[in-house]
């Protein structure tokens, strides 16, 4: 039971014995409501919204009949009076709490008739926007709340709630669904401040302090000549990192499964392995909006979406060129100046995402790149911004180079048709390669646009940059079945080294280091592991004709029912199997052998 969930099931034992005794500061349940307050602290929800306070009350000088805690926004109020906001409300016979989308009741207008009036206005206001997504979170619109309490004040607040979720008194849920549900209600409440030109009138407190809007927006800094922020504090660890990702992504909407393997542990594994990662599939599968919401969760500033264009031919696209009719100034374009964004705050991870890939030859605007991630030689130029020229010139009279920042990870998206170009082997052995596809099985009348993400909490992102920094980190924190994965790989390189498509020492490495990764982000099972390797490590390297193709993708079909059997017997097994303990390895062979048969000619990226 997680400390929140334990606080909310005490209160509600505990306050109507309570409400029979003296109030005050000396009664158990009082501490209840500050250590369930603490708990509120520790949610992911609260932790990376920094404009979000909280607030409880068990009455003033005697007991509520219904006390409550509350989230208030500043930007919105600074008071359960006014304006909208999430709060739990207890029922007065402590049988249930209620999780609730609400709105201040005491102050959209004084007097009577025109306040309840107003009280609709808004609630009808937040139901129809809202009413949607609500309902599909798991919270009632279309019933009244029931305190249970004639008094008048719960009687407003039953009034001025617009949405809400019960948990009955022993049914409180876990930590996770608790943090679901709170980070939905108040998601909401952000995206209605948001709108605040379009919400009807009400009355809301003066933020005195608040700077008057700038009438016109002012020019932006290039965002590499923008403030360096450090951090120092504690750092997460990678299983609690993917479950804030996997709520977040959950939030958004974005259909990422969970089975067989959990993408969301899956990517952030691979990512933490070797920071260039390639998302295949077909168009519409989601591997743009995967790589958004990464971006997003990052923070502003700290994602740059660039689409490829077909007549990208150099490193100039990226790396930018000098002016020549202007010597020493500097072309930059935007992936180098995000690039040396990246450079400037090393703590934070940066997202660079490269939309359609292959619609140029990637190894001829790529390739500097690829050498850069492989050998960490200094392949950017050291550029400084001069704000009195207004331009970007080499630091030095000689133009230095620097290396790629570690803190930058990299996702190029793909789409394979007649207008698109193949990835060399080159390529694909220098990333983690995905295969995105969209089951009959995920089509979902119901489903809605995603939502942008929110930015995650520094200890997070700080944990995410210190993992993929630290090269050694696999080997202080190896997969506990080592021994069984190397014996695995080194049956996988005996059978690839047949046909001279055997790995090296780089793809072993990395292999070690993303069973590693996967362990770390939740996924267990030496067998899980292997799968994904040989999946993502291990496929992508095999191409071409049917001639010589195909028997080594029939032994990689019976190393998927398998892995323990010796080479020759695998190389000998012939028949297709309907059982499999590497179920991805097993249907993405099935697929290859499939496309070989009728095309002649196959390679990964179908």
């Amino acid at each position: 039971m997680s400390d929140f969930q334990a606080r909310l099931e005490e209160i509600l034992a505990t306050y109507e014995r309570a409400r029979e005794g003296p109030f005050g500061k000396g009664s158990p349940v009082w501490e209840s409501f500050v250590g369930a307050e603490n708990a509120l602290w520790t949610l992911d929800p609260v932790t990376h919204r920094s404009t979000v306070t909280t607030s409880w009350s068990v009455g003033r000088g005697s007991w509520a009949v219904v006390p409550w805690i509350a989230l208030l926004d500043s930007r919105e109020t600074r008071s359960t009076t006014t304006g909208t906001y999430v709060a739990y409300l207890f029922r007065a016979d402590m049988s249930a709490v209620a999780l609730c989308v609400t709105q201040g009741i005491t102050a959209p207008s004084a007097g009577g008739p025109t306040r309840r009036a107003r009280l609709d206005v808004v609630v009808a206001d937040i139901r129809g926007r809202f009413g949607d997504e609500l309902t599909a979170d798991g919270f009632v619109i279309d019933a009244p709340l029931e305190l249970r309490s004639a008094a008048a004040r719960p009687r407003g607040y039953e009034r001025g709630t617009a949405a809400f979720k019960l948990y009955e008194r022993g049914q409180v849920p876990a930590d996770d669904v608790l943090e679901q549900d709170l980070e939905a209600a108040l998601a909401v409440v952000d995206r209605y401040i948001g709108a605040d030109s379009q919400r009807p009138q009400q009355h809301r407190p003066r933020q005195s302090a608040a700077p008057a809007r700038p009438t016109a927006k002012p020019t932006a800094k290039p965002i590499a000549r923008r403030a360096v922020t450090r951090y120092r504090g504690p750092v997460a660890t990678l299983d609690r990192i993917a479950r804030a990702f996997r709520r977040e992504i959950d939030r958004t909407r974005v259909s990422v499964p969970r089975r067989p393997a959990d993408g969301v542990q899956t990517l952030l594994a691979a990512l933490v392995t070797k920071p260039f990662v390639i998302l295949t599939g077909l168009s519409g599968s989601g591997k743009t909006q995967r790589a958004l919401r990464l971006g997003e969760w990052f923070g502003p500033d700290r994602s740059c979406v660039v689409a490829v264009r077909p007549d990208w031919t150099g490193p100039d696209a990226l790396f930018g060129y000098e002016d020549a009719l202007h010597p020493p100034r500097w072309v930059v374009p935007e992936v180098l100046e995000f690039i040396l964004a990246a450079a400037q705050n090393p703590d934070w991870p940066h997202l660079l995402v490269l939309d359609e890939m292959n619609l140029a030859h990637v190894e001829r605007y790529f390739s500097d790149f690829l050498s850069g991630i492989e050998s960490r030689q200094p392949v950017i130029p050291d550029l400084g911004y001069d704000d009195e020229a207004r331009c970007w010139r080499p630091r030095d009279v000689q133009l230095g180079r620097l290396p790629l920042p570690r803190n930058l990870f990299v996702i190029g998206t793909v789409n394979v048709d007649e207008t698109t170009y193949l990835f060399s082997p080159k390529v694909l052995d220098r990333a983690t390669t995905f295969e995105l596809r969209t089951t009959t099985a995920e089509l979902d009348p119901r489903r809605r646009m995603p939502s942008q993400a929110r930015q995650a909490a520094q200890d997070l992102l700080a944990g995410l940059v210190a993992i993929v920094t630290n090269d050694d980190w696999h080997l202080r924190n190896p997969s506990p079945d080592l021994v069984q994965l190397d014996r695995w790989l080194r049956t996988l390189h005996e059978l690839l080294s047949l046909t001279s498509d055997e790995f090296g020492h780089r793809s072993y490495r990395e292999s070690l280091r993303l069973a590693a990764a996967l362990e770390a982000a939740g996924s267990s099972g030496g067998d899980a592991a292997i799968d994904q390797i040989t999946l993502l490590k291990i496929l992508p390297r095999i191409h071409g004709a049917r001639a010589r193709v195909e028997p080594l993708l029939l032994s990689l079909l019976a190393f998927a029912r398998d892995p323990d059997r010796d080479v020759e017997t695998l190389r000998a097994e012939q028949r297709e199997q309907t059982r499999w303990r590497l179920p991805l390895t097993a249907d993405k062979v099935g697929r290859m052998l499939t496309a070989v048969r009728l095309n002649q000619f196959v390679s990964f990226t179908e």
